[in-house]
C-alpha cells in the first residue's frame, strides 16, 4: 500500500505540472496568423513536387541564380496559386507581385507586400503553390524555384497583406550580372509573416482527421483540444494505476515503465515537455525500486 500511495502522489504531481497546451484555446472565431518558412527540402503536396513552405526554419540551405550579359537591374517576383487534391490550380496573384529589385552589388532580406483575395480553401485537401521569379531588365521573367505548403486546415484564406521576406543577391562580373536568391536555413530566412487563416472549430478539425483517415486522432481531438497534452499525462496516469490495482504488484508497473519510458520512447511522446523533467524523476524512481528488488 505504501508503495501505492508512492506511485499516486508522483503520477498527480506530473499531472498537475503538465499544464495544459491549448490549440487554439476558446477562441477559433479569431484569425489563425502563421509565418512559413521556404526550406531547401523538397516534398510532394496535391500533386505538385517543391520546396517546402512549413511553419518553422529549415536546416538545408540552398540558392537558385542566373546571370545575364551586361551590367542589369536585377529584378526579384512571386505568384501563388491554390492546389487541390487533383492537381488543378487556381492562381490567386493575378501575374507576378511582391517585387524587388537590386542595382547595386548587395544582399541581403528583401521585403515586399501582397494581399490575397478572400478565398475558400477545401480544408484538409488544398494547399498553396508559390513560384520564384527572376528577371533582368531588357529580358523576361524565368521560374526558378516552386515552393508548396502542406494541405491547409483552414476552410478560408483571410485578405490580410502578406509580408514577404526574400534573401536577394546581386553581383557583378567582368562581362555579366547575376542574381541570386538563398532560402533553407535560419542563416537566410527567406519566408512570409502574416498569413491569416480561419481557424476550425474542433468538430470541424475532428471531421479533416477522419476524412484523412486518422481515426486515432479523431478519437483523442476533443479531449486534447479542451485541456492539450494535460490528456496525455491523465491517459498515463490512468494506466499505471489501474495496472497497479489489478495486480496488486508494483513490479507491474515498473516493467511497463522500463518498456516505454525513457527518451524517445512512448513515455516521453505523451508527457508534455514542462513535465519530463518529472516523468524522468519517476523513471529514475522505478530504476532505484528495480535495483532494490534485484539484490534485497
Amino acid at each position: 500500500m505504501k508503495a501505492f500511495n508512492i506511485l499516486l502522489a508522483v503520477l498527480l504531481l506530473i499531472s498537475v505540472v503538465s499544464t495544459p497546451v491549448y490549440a487554439d484555446g476558446w477562441m477559433w472565431d479569431t484569425p489563425l496568423i502563421q509565418t512559413w518558412y521556404h526550406q531547401g527540402t523538397t516534398h510532394t503536396v496535391d500533386t505538385v513536387l517543391g520546396y517546402g513552405l512549413l511553419l518553422a526554419a529549415g536546416e538545408t540551405p540552398t540558392y537558385k541564380s542566373t546571370d545575364w550579359v551586361g551590367n542589369r537591374t536585377i529584378y526579384y517576383s512571386w505568384r501563388v496559386w491554390l492546389i487541390n487534391k487533383h492537381g488543378n490550380e487556381t492562381e490567386l496573384s493575378s501575374g507576378l507581385m511582391a517585387n524587388t529589385s537590386r542595382t547595386t552589388i548587395s544582399e541581403g532580406l528583401q521585403t515586399a507586400t501582397w494581399t490575397p483575395p478572400l478565398t475558400t480553401v477545401n480544408s484538409g485537401y488544398d494547399a498553396i503553390k508559390l513560384n520564384f521569379y527572376i528577371g533582368a531588365n531588357g529580358s523576361s521573367f524565368m521560374a526558378m524555384a516552386t515552393f508548396v505548403s502542406d494541405v491547409l486546415e483552414t476552410t478560408q484564406i483571410y485578405n490580410y497583406t502578406w509580408t514577404f521576406r526574400t534573401y536577394t543577391r546581386r553581383s557583378d562580373g567582368s562581362t555579366s550580372t547575376r542574381g541570386w536568391i538563398y532560402y533553407g536555413d535560419l542563416d537566410y530566412q527567406t519566408r512570409i509573416e502574416n498569413i491569416q487563416l480561419k481557424q476550425l472549430s474542433p468538430w470541424e478539425k475532428q471531421m479533416n482527421k477522419l476524412n484523412q483517415g486518422d481515426f486515432a486522432q479523431f478519437i483523442v481531438l476533443p479531449w486534447t483540444n479542451l485541456i492539450g497534452n494535460l490528456f496525455y499525462g491523465m491517459a498515463l496516469f490512468f494506466v499505471c494505476i489501474t495496472t497497479y490495482l489489478r495486480y496488486d504488484d508494483i513490479r507491474i508497473v515498473l516493467l511497463l515503465v522500463w518498456i516505454f519510458g525513457g527518451t524517445g520512447g512512448i513515455t516521453t511522446l505523451l508527457i508534455p515537455a514542462i513535465g519530463l523533467h518529472v516523468a524522468w524523476l519517476f523513471i529514475a524512481l522505478a530504476l532505484a525500486v528495480t535495483l532494490y528488488l534485484v539484490i534485497k
